[in-house]
């Protein structure tokens, strides 16, 4: 087996609905410095590098979204919001 070489890391707030768990959007939040996002996402304690998937809050989307420059539209009666992480590979 071969091992393949991990070139980045790239995260999205995807966004799901409430009633099916259906996957409507993904935002890619690359732009965020990592130590600002280590801020606003506060890491479980054994994954320092925000692999786990987190489900986001008004106060994380809020300031998330001061960053980016297409907002998340937040709906949190219809849909609920996951920092996700992804390895893109060699």
């Amino acid at each position: 087996m071969t091992s393949r070489k991990l070139l980045e890391v790239e995260r999205t707030v995807n966004t799901y609905l409430m009633k099916n768990s259906a996957l409507i959007a993904n935002t890619n939040i690359d732009i965020i410095p990592f130590t600002e996002l280590k801020n606003i996402v506060p890491s479980k304690g054994d994954d320092p590098l925000l692999y786990d998937g987190y489900v986001l809050g008004v106060k994380e989307l809020e300031q998330l979204n001061s960053y980016l420059p297409e907002k998340i539209n937040l709906e949190f009666d219809l849909h609920f919001y996951v920092l996700e992480c992804y390895g893109i590979y060699e």
